[in-house]
């Protein structure tokens, strides 16, 4: 920003009438470490599991920085979250841009070499044998969950406990 527009000579003044008021400016980094998640705070069930795995380098959060405990986790979000971040490393590396029409889960469920990659599968809900399958390969254990219905927040909560 060059320093004879108007925005550069007046956010001094800016920053010192919020500071009066008593706001605190802070640094990005600093209010990620103070609130990381915007649908979850310290007090909620799940928030130790999702720091957990956040500290991980796991995604456990959606691209508006919610959680979602609540909803049933589908399973290309659980590749997602378990294999986007390496699967978005290993594209870069490998200098593969995303195909058009492309699942938004496709190519982390590729690399956790997931045996079903269609797009009905990927947007199927998880299962059992799909997360236990997957845990017992990446953590040497099952997930210890049970039941039909697989929410966010149960799925974090058993794969911290398995990471820590």
């Amino acid at each position: 920003m060059a320093r004879r527009t108007p925005v550069a000579d007046g956010l001094p003044l800016q920053l010192e009438v919020l500071e009066r008021y008593g706001y605190k400016v802070v640094t990005v980094p600093e209010l990620l470490a103070a609130s990381p998640f915007a649908d979850i705070h310290d007090d909620h069930p799940c928030y130790s599991a999702a720091r957990t795995l956040m500290d991980c380098g796991i995604c456990v959060a959606y691209r508006d920085n919610r959680v979602r405990p609540d909803d049933i986790c589908t399973r290309g979000e659980f590749y997602m979250m378990m294999n986007g971040r390496q699967a978005v490393l290993d594209n870069v590396e490998k200098r593969r841009p995303p195909t058009r029409g492309e699942h938004p889960y496709f190519r982390a469920a590729q690399f956790a070499k997931a045996p079903d990659l269609s797009r009905n599968s990927l947007e199927s809900p998880l299962d059992l044998s799909t997360i236990d399958s997957y845990c017992k390969e990446r953590f040497g254990a099952a997930s210890g969950l049970s039941g039909n219905t697989l929410r966010r927040g149960d799925v974090l909560t058993a794969v911290a406990a398995l990471v820590e």
